[in-house]
């Protein structure tokens, strides 16, 4: 009758002829044990099973610390669900980390809360931000805090139908860069003020006089006689600019919110083109 040893520890052994080869190694035979989920007939080993879902916590992230880096780290171990456990996370998202971060949306489960907090400048997307809409209420997406100011006077226009150059007087231009987006949500005074209401890029910046120039994009044949008495606007420092491409899709809920930030696009090229589906 055989003896049996009870061995602590693991190794590979394969017998060849008379002689056995024992592969040992730190990996445990756990780790390369085929298995056969519930609802499938494909044997995958357990080391590939197990990456179908990654912690975030496990790449370092901790609640109420910026956790970009470990984000985008988690993102590229799996092309399967990246989990945020119970806590309140929170990210910095940056030009160079924008498509990583927002593009690992569609896949994640989030138990407790994210809030991502955009940084200033322009973000270039050419994928639409797909929200996950089971987790999308722990969800919020903020821009930098905007400037306030108020605009003082109409200076000139240039331009045509649905691409005026359009001066403006500001209370001040301190922290406005080219690029930002004037937003005028309250415009009094003569004439047809009100077609300064919206969200216009910045296109130039004059420090001197206190002046912009911004892209309005009404598209009146003429552009509105007008004298503006009062108005209040912000200055939107963080724009997201998706590139031939929708924008925000997130079905059957809401993302709990979404606030400071110039959400645009290429629309001239992509919606009003002919080939668009």
């Amino acid at each position: 009758m055989a003896t049996i040893n009870h061995l602590e520890g693991y190794a590979f052994a394969k017998k060849k002829g008379d002689r056995i080869d024992v592969f040992e190694g730190p990996h445990t035979l756990a780790d390369f044990m085929p298995v056969i989920a519930e609802g499938t007939d494909v044997p995958r080993m357990l080391k590939e099973r197990f990456a179908d879902t990654v912690n975030v916590c496990d790449f370092g992230a901790q609640p109420n610390q910026d956790c970009a880096s470990e984000i985008v780290a988690a993102s590229q171990a799996t092309t399967g669900t990246v989990v945020f456990p119970n806590g309140d996370f929170v990210a910095t998202v940056t030009t160079e980390n924008s498509a990583a971060i927002f593009g690992v949306l569609s896949r994640v489960q989030i138990n407790g809360t994210l809030t991502l907090t955009v940084a200033s400048g322009t973000h270039e997307l050419t994928k639409p931000v797909v929200v996950a809409s089971s987790v999308a209420n722990g969800l919020q997406i903020l821009g930098v805090e905007p400037v306030d100011v108020s605009i003082t006077g109409q200076v000139s226009v240039t331009g045509e139908a649905g691409n005026y150059s359009v001066t403006l007087s500001i209370s001040s231009v301190a922290n406005v860069s080219v690029g930002d987006f004037l937003h005028t949500f309250n415009v009094t005074g003569t004439g047809t003020p009100e077609v300064h209401r919206g969200g216009w890029e910045i296109t130039a910046v004059n420090t001197d006089s206190n002046q912009i120039t911004v892209r309005n994009t009404v598209r009146c044949s003429s552009f509105p006689t007008n004298t503006i008495t009062s108005s209040e606007s912000k200055v939107i420092k963080s724009v997201l600019k998706f590139n031939n491409c929708d924008g925000f899709v997130v079905r059957g809920s809401n993302v709990n919110l979404i606030n400071n930030l110039a959400i645009v696009g290429n629309s001239d090229d992509y919606w009003s083109s002919s080939d668009v589906e």
